[in-house]
């Protein structure tokens, strides 16, 4: 694999420093060290993961033990040390992900006019929070980025005709191998009597986990959640104590990526209900560690899945977990798959 001529150095910003957005990122800096291109990972200084091959510039900070005033003291710091920063580097900076959507506004609009150029890779092309006022803003971004790489098709397509420098590329993860302990760990912690499916990451609203208790009930399949509730879990627990028998096991909190990949590889279902989704990165990592991948057709998710399923309706899942559940059980394998080459190959031309 050739950088042939990719600019040189690549500053990749992903100032959150964990979740999916920050795991994507590692891999893609691992990637392009791997081609030969010198790169650093502009991050959060409590980052919660590091590589020896990789630079890592620890230049925001989340200010974490602050009694007072926290979020705009952040924002402060930002714009008065981690923004100016980036834009001193020379050679080419590529923000992940949407920091705060009018912090990214004022970044796109410092950065754009930069000799090298920025490239800006939001992760999804609608606003969680903030209403119709957020989602301007994210068009906003969208509009004012010279060139936008995305990870899906339905983005690509949808971008495409703002007449600027769009590309797709491979969704890339972190993906640790995971050692024979940890996985005999949540083996032990999860119920082996019938099939497995999980659903990790965020437990939110908008993945329809009350309709997913239902389904895994409904097909015989128990269910496993695992993550930090963001305000969907007393709904998903109510759910749960409806039921006589034992349906789904919570495990809330932020759990670290190994742990993850160990519940996805032990499990061997990943389920996807999104109701909004650009794509997962559950889905790499239940693709990864071998896992069958469950999902709605919304978005990119489709391009990820396994078994795609056409409604969110308790009984559409619950017939295909039925229906395919029994082929997803295998001795789990801590190994993951390791990037294509053909999709590192597209990853450096999405920088070119």
């Amino acid at each position: 694999m050739s950088k042939g001529n990719v600019p040189a150095p690549v500053h990749i910003v992903e100032v959150g420093g964990k979740g999916g957005v920050f795991q994507h990122s590692l891999a893609v800096a691992l990637c392009l060290v791997d081609a030969g291109v010198r790169v650093t990972l502009h991050t959060a200084s409590d980052a919660e993961l590091s590589h020896p091959r990789l630079k890592i510039c620890p230049c925001f900070d989340w200010m974490r033990d602050a009694k007072r005033l926290r979020g705009p003291r952040i924002a402060g710091l930002y714009l008065v040390k981690t923004l100016p920063h980036i834009n001193r580097l020379e050679g080419q900076v590529w923000l992940q992900g949407l920091f705060k959507i009018p912090l990214t506004l004022l970044s796109i609009l410092l950065l754009r006019n930069r000799k090298d150029g920025i490239v800006f890779s939001p992760h999804t092309l609608f606003a969680r929070h903030g209403g119709r006022f957020q989602q301007r803003l994210l068009d906003t971004c969208l509009r004012l980025a010279k060139r936008i790489v995305v990870y899906n098709s339905d983005d690509y397509e949808r971008l495409s005709h703002l007449g600027q420098k769009v590309r797709l590329a491979p969704l890339l993860m972190h993906t640790p191998s995971v050692e024979r302990d940890k996985l005999n760990y949540w083996k032990a912690r999860i119920p082996n009597d019938k099939p497995v499916v999980c659903s990790v990451g965020q437990i939110r609203g908008d993945k329809n986990l009350d309709m997913l208790v239902e389904a895994a009930a409904a097909a015989g399949v128990h269910l496993v959640i695992m993550g930090p509730d963001t305000g969907a879990l007393a709904s998903v627990q109510n759910k749960i104590l409806s039921y006589s028998h034992e349906v789904a096991s919570v495990f809330e909190g932020y759990w670290p990526l190994e742990d993850m990949a160990a519940v996805v590889a032990v499990s061997g279902a990943v389920a996807l209900p999104y109701s909004v989704a650009s794509q997962s990165a559950v889905a790499v990592l239940g693709r990864a560690y071998g896992a069958t991948v469950f999902a709605y057709n919304v978005g990119g998710l489709a391009e990820q899945a396994d078994v795609v399923i056409p409604d969110l309706s308790a009984s559409s899942w619950a017939k295909e977990l039925r229906n395919s559940i029994q082929l997803c059980h295998r001795e789990p394998d801590g190994t993951p798959e390791p990037p294509k080459d053909a999709e590192s190959q597209q990853l450096l031309e999405a920088l070119r």
